[in-house]
């Protein structure tokens, strides 16, 4: 994270800035709304459906969740 900005929600990385937060998400796409959504890719680049990562922030006097969806994985 040194070096790379990242804005805060409630304590805790907000969607739009924290995948700054990870070492390494190569083999993902990214996209960011209301929540980060990771979702893994084919050695071609094609998003792998129903295999992805999504973080949503803090609530407020709450933590964030991360919940992984694996069935096409």
């Amino acid at each position: 994270m040194e070096g790379r900005a990242v804005s805060m929600a409630n304590g805790y990385p907000d969607a739009a800035t924290v995948q700054a937060t990870l070492a390494d998400y190569s083999g993902f796409t990214v996209a960011n709304g209301a929540n980060a959504v990771f979702t893994k890719t084919s050695s071609s680049g094609t998003p792998i459906a129903n295999c992805l990562v999504t973080y949503t922030p803090a609530p407020a006097n709450g933590a964030p969740t991360v919940t992984a969806t694996t069935k096409g994985c």
